[in-house]
């Protein structure tokens, strides 16, 4: 489960991961600074022509100068009126070659500054290339944007494969790419027409067993966490509504778009009792131990104990050196358990002891 693998690196890391497709991974120091500059998007496609020695893994036999010569060609054709996405398809090294070499709205500070350069000048639909790295040649088209990403998006999603689609060993679909599209347009219709409801829907059809087990969350991201054209369709697609079913690499899917809460902050403490998950090996409490010896704690915290001083000298969870401050971290990205209690505790507050297969946890909600 996403939010179990988030808690259990917390725990080894004392960092808080918002995983998503990809398993994607954000912290606090990120977030704070993407708030304090401008983001630059373009939204671009490209072709890449890798050349000899591009990867080690079996990349491309092509020389520098045939590389070269073959990104010529390719600019020639599209300036004669070529499709860029088929040429993509059928030329380019680049992963978006899945996706006609859409690269969605891709943010400038992450480009390499001799590319970024020359495509900042770019005008909608012009193209430039072939530009020449020491990995190969590039050519780029410019594309209008006419719904900007925001920074975070939350969403939910059904998926459903085909037997062409990409999908882990033993979770490929025996279904052909057209009856995968008409069962995603059934599930749709369905969901339009109120027979049944989205979460409904995700436990009888999806695919993506991960998300599932979320209910089809996806938690909180950035758009660049995603295949591009799946972001496109979360932003296109107003808060509180369903997709029309989308088609990406890794089958179709349909995505209900969710309002992001605001990020919990909250103080924690963890009693583990002897083999719960994660628990250290010094461990030698049992589970009713466990339970006693966090009902203390949490009495004597009410009693007017200092929280911090207490996960100093009991606790076994993250952060615990400095408090049990977690920090904020958004939903999604931590135990079901201790959102759930969260959700259900307000500002100030204390929630527990909670149960979990970590042991038993005491929480302070300060937001």
């Amino acid at each position: 489960m996403k939010n179990r693998a988030s808690y259990l690196l917390l725990l080894a890391t004392g960092l808080i991961q918002a995983v998503s497709m990809g398993q994607s991974a954000l912290d606090a120091k990120a977030r704070q600074a993407s708030t304090t500059r401008k983001i630059e998007r373009l939204r671009l496609r490209t072709i890449f022509i890798a050349f000899e020695g591009f990867s080690k893994k079996g990349g491309s036999k092509l020389s520098k100068e045939d590389a070269g010569k073959l990104a010529d060609k390719l600019m020639e054709e599209l300036e004669a009126g070529g499709d860029f996405e088929s040429l993509a398809k059928q030329h380019s090294a680049d992963p978006s070659r899945l996706i006609g070499g859409y690269l969605g709205q891709v943010r400038l500070d992450r480009v390499r500054e001799s590319l970024s350069s020359e495509i900042r000048r770019l005008k909608v639909r012009d193209r430039i290339g072939p530009l020449a790295t020491d990995f190969g040649f590039h050519i780029f088209e410019k594309l209008l944007i006419r719904h900007p990403w925001p920074e975070r998006i939350l969403a939910s999603q059904i998926l459903i494969r085909h037997s062409a689609s990409l999908a882990a060993t033993g979770q490929k679909s025996k279904l052909t790419r057209e009856a995968a599209k008409r069962k995603a347009r059934k599930i749709h219709a369905e969901i339009k027409a109120e027979k049944l409801s989205f979460a409904e829907a995700v436990l009888k059809y999806s695919e993506d067993e991960r998300s599932k087990s979320l209910g089809g969350s996806l938690g909180v991201a950035s758009p660049d966490d995603f295949i591009p054209t799946f972001s496109d369709t979360i932003v296109r697609t107003r808060v509180g509504e369903i997709s029309r079913p989308v088609e990406t690499p890794m089958g179709f899917h349909i995505i209900l778009r969710q309002t992001i809460p605001s990020p919990y902050h909250a103080s924690h403490i963890l009693i583990p009792w002897q083999n719960a998950e994660a628990a250290p090996k010094t461990t030698s409490r049992n589970k009713a131990e466990a339970l006693s010896l966090a009902t203390k704690i949490l009495r004597e915290i009410r009693q007017g104990k200092d929280f911090a001083k207490i996960a100093v000298k009991y606790s076994s969870g993250p952060r615990a050196s400095g408090g049990g401050d977690l920090g904020l971290f958004e939903k999604g990205s931590m135990l079901a358990e201790i959102e759930s209690a969260l959700d259900q505790t307000k500002k100030g507050e204390l929630a527990g002891p909670i149960e979990s297969s970590y042991g038993y946890h005491i929480l302070r909600r300060h937001r």
